[in-house]
């Protein structure tokens, strides 16, 4: 039995706190059909494509079975240079169909030290449809799930 999850403009918006309230859109999915890496995308039976969802013209459909894997990575090939913050919130639109047994929606980042960041919405923040997270991030904090890199936990912006 295959579920989607439905993504859309991930890392779309960036709130940068240091900048004065700037936004600065780094992929929409709307518009652009970014190259992405799935991992273990053939043993896990999981695959993308591109098309309309729900009211949205074009977005990044995710298909796998959550059966068998109770989750999925997407990478997109294209690195993006993200200019220095000391506050960010990350904003990520998702489509999430009924009866999901997706249990939380993490986004991961990579310092200029190579080292891996990475942020979850829990399964009670989650709900079916069209929705916005919100990853709120602060260079200061040093308690972030990281692994990798310099492996200093702090956000090397």
């Amino acid at each position: 039995m295959k579920k989607s999850l439905f993504a859309i403009g991930l890392l779309l918006c960036v709130s940068m706190f240091g900048q004065i309230g700037q936004q600065i859109s780094f992929l929409d999915l709307t518009r652009d059909r970014a190259s992405v890496t799935m991992h273990r995308m053939e043993v896990e039976n999981q695959s993308y494509s591109y098309g309309p969802v729900e009211g949205v013209d074009q977005a990044l459909k995710i298909n796998w079975t959550q059966t068998r894997f109770g989750r999925f990575e997407v990478f997109f090939s294209r690195q993006v240079r993200m200019p220095f913050f000391s506050k960010a919130t990350f904003k990520v639109d998702v489509f999430i169909p009924e009866n999901s047994s997706l249990l939380t929606f993490n986004l991961r980042l990579i310092d200029r030290e190579n080292e891996i960041f990475q942020f979850r919405v829990e399964k009670q923040g989650l709900k079916a449809g069209w929705q916005t997270l919100d990853f709120h991030v602060d260079t200061a904090y040093e308690k972030y799930l990281t692994w990798g890199g310099k492996n200093n936990k702090k956000l090397d912006a």
